[in-house]
């Protein structure tokens, strides 16, 4: 999945097809997407981080303004890129 289609628009339709069996976690690319996912849950009445934990993977910052915030992994790009080029 591309960095574009890494957005909150789209986390939503990610999320409306994981909820219908509701799991305990949703991992995804970014934390834009995450953002989608939260939406998604609250607008089906999932309890937030009760119910469900959601996980972004890129450390960009928005999470922190969003409430429930979703978790996030951020790892420094150049050490990523030390460890690709390794």
């Amino acid at each position: 999945m591309g960095m574009a289609s890494r957005t909150a628009e789209r986390g939503r339709p990610e999320a409306s097809c994981r909820l219908r069996t509701p799991p305990t976690a949703i991992f995804v690319g970014g934390d834009r997407m995450a953002i989608g996912v939260l939406a998604e849950a609250r607008s089906r009445q999932v309890r937030l981080p009760d119910d469900l934990a959601v996980i972004g993977a890129d450390g960009d910052g928005i999470h922190q303004f969003r409430h429930p915030a979703p978790s996030t992994v951020a790892k420094m790009m150049y050490e990523a890129a030390q460890q690709g080029a390794g």
